[in-house]
């Protein structure tokens, strides 16, 4: 039988929505029965774990679904291309997390907001999916447009609303467009809209202070200058996701058409220097199409 020690951890770490943390309890009851030679308990254990969802068991409530877009996060961290310093600062990260329970028992937190930044169109919403799927954690991206809300007081209440879900659901909250609810907050009296706003900013402050360190908050924002200093402080992890070089463009190329077992540029491409990664992708995927729709007009006669 599974040890009392497994079987515990695994109620409390279901009873606190630890979901990430239950799979860990339930694939360390299987490393048992296989090390006890109980071979036919394992795979029992397997297939139930199997039943599980890969994303955890999250279930949105329908005042707190209208706020978020319901999506599975489709690109793993295998798949982006990230700097050298990019990818050490989430090994660290992952890291951290790995062993988050030595951690948190010596009284430390964990880090677990990140701010992502830079030019448009690299990869900061990939690369949120990646971590939440990476992590097996729900991802939640907010849908800034039903979050404001013209009437008085009511986008504040409507991020605390959010915030409060994803405090007691162990999710991956991210915010894109940061800065459309985080710039530079007033100060003076200023008209019902100026402090309206502040309120907002004062909100977001201060749910992040008190977010737990069982879930995640991803900002993102094409403008980091235009956030409240405050603001950014509040982010552990602060990660500049560039153009791609030359080099890289060259080294996503190559591997493109080796996956897809295709040659597709034969000519030059130095016309790419200078483009945001979705600009490549989209570029491939175009002369990709060219080649089938070629192939298909030449067998068809078309």
């Amino acid at each position: 039988m599974p040890k009392l020690d497994h079987v515990l951890s695994l109620i409390n770490t279901v009873g606190q929505r630890d979901y990430r943390r239950a799979r860990q309890c339930v694939e360390a009851m299987i490393a048992q029965e296989r090390q006890n030679r109980r071979e036919q308990a394992a795979k029992s254990l397997e297939r139930a774990l199997n039943h599980w969802p890969n994303q955890s068991m999250v279930e949105l409530p329908q005042d707190v679904s209208r706020f978020v877009w319901s999506e599975q996060p489709k690109r793993s961290l295998d798949s982006l291309y990230l700097t050298v310093d990019v990818q050490k600062e989430i090994r660290r990260f992952f890291n951290e997390w790995e062993h988050a329970e030595q951690i948190q028992e010596a009284g430390l937190s964990l880090t677990n907001k990140l701010l992502l930044t830079g030019p448009p169109g690299n990869g900061k919403t990939s690369l949120a999916e990646a971590l939440a799927k990476s992590f097996g954690l729900t991802f939640l991206p907010i849908k800034l447009h039903t979050v404001i809300d013209g009437h008085m007081g009511s986008s504040g209440k409507n991020l605390g609303k959010l915030f409060e879900f994803a405090s007691f659901n162990n999710v991956v909250l991210f915010i894109d467009e940061l800065d459309a609810i985080g710039s530079f907050r007033s100060s003076g009296v200023g008209d019902a809209a100026t402090k309206e706003y502040n309120v907002v900013v004062n909100t977001l402050l201060t749910n992040l202070d008190r977010f737990p360190d069982t879930g995640v908050v991803i900002g993102a924002t094409n403008l980091p200058d235009a956030l409240d200093p405050a603001l950014e402080r509040r982010f552990n992890i602060k990660l500049w996701l560039d153009n791609p070089t030359e080099a890289q463009i060259e080294a996503y190329l190559d591997d493109y058409q080796q996956a897809h077992s295709v040659r597709l540029f034969p000519e030059s491409v130095s016309h790419l220097a200078g483009l945001p990664w979705s600009r490549i992708e989209e570029f491939c995927m175009n002369k990709h199409k060219d080649l089938i729709l070629g192939e298909f007009r030449t067998s068809t006669g078309v």
